[in-house]
This record gives C-alpha cells, structure tokens and sequence, in this order.
C-alpha cells in the first residue's frame, strides 16, 4: 500500500477501514481467532486500535507507527472472512485514542456514528475517497466513528 506524503514509517498514524463480514464467520471466531491473533500480534509492534463488528460488517481503527499499522493492513486484506474492504481514512495523529488496547473488540447494536459510515461503504461513490479534496465532511463522519468507539462503555465491550 503506498505510503500518503504527509505520512512517514515511523509517524504515529491512524488507519480506519470497514468491510463486510463473510456468511458463516461466527462471532467466536471473530473474537478467537481474528480478535486474540491480533491482539497477540499487535503487541509486539506496539499496535493499537478497535475493532467493532456486527452480524454483517467490520469496523476498525488501528493506530501506531506508520510502517506497522501498513503491515497489519496488508494481512487484513488478505483475510478471507471479509470482503468489500474500504479504507476511510489514513494520516498522522498527535496521540492515540486507544493506547490502553492492543485491540479494544466491540460488538452490539451499532451506534449511529458507525450506521453512518456502514451506510456510505454501501455506496462507495457517496463521498470522495479518503484524502482526496474536499474529502473534509467524509472526514468529519469517519472521527465520529472513532470517537463512538474511544468512548464506548461496557455492555457492548468485549
């Protein structure tokens, strides 16, 4: 994945993404199989992030040091139990809104913030893709995402 020119391989950045969850991928194995791997993972390059995921999609944030969080984002592109992968947002970030998770795994009913987002994946020509011009109001929908998910509490936390 090419690296955008404001983003350097160590700058602490932020990747956001959602995709659509595969038929027959068990909500056990999203949270044994995909959720503990990457904690394990994640760890050890000092990784963080969350992932929310639902009965048909995924959505998630990764933060850390840019050439990590591109490593993490390769293998989750090549993972099998999703599809329709959207990157929505990659740039540097002064801190991270996760830094207590090598990966926080939501799951429930969705808040609005990520309907919204869940909602514009399912047309992708509903906003400019990430970092383009005037990209602004698209991101403006996606930190709402995030900070739904920075400030979730239990009852929905795994």
């Amino acid at each position: 994945m090419a690296t955008p020119a404001n983003l350097t391989p160590d700058a602490l950045s932020r990747l956001v993404y959602v995709s659509r969850r595969l038929p027959g991928v068990s909500d056990t194995e999203v949270v044994d199989r995909i959720a503990l791997t990457s904690m394990r993972r994640n760890r050890t390059v000092h990784v963080t992030g969350c992932l929310w995921f639902g009965p048909t999609n995924f959505f998630q944030v990764l933060e850390g040091e840019g050439r990590h969080v591109s490593e993490t984002y390769e293998r989750i592109l090549a993972d099998r139990r999703h599809t329709d992968i959207r990157l929505l947002d990659r740039r540097p970030i002064d801190g991270r809104d996760f830094a207590r998770f090598a990966m926080r795994v939501v799951t429930g009913a969705e808040p609005a913030e990520i309907s919204a987002l869940i909602a514009l994946h399912a047309d992708a020509r509903a906003e400019p893709a990430p970092g383009e011009a005037g990209a602004g109001g698209f991101r403006g929908v996606v930190e709402a995402g995030v900070r739904a998910l920075a400030f979730w509490r239990p009852g929905g936390a795994i």
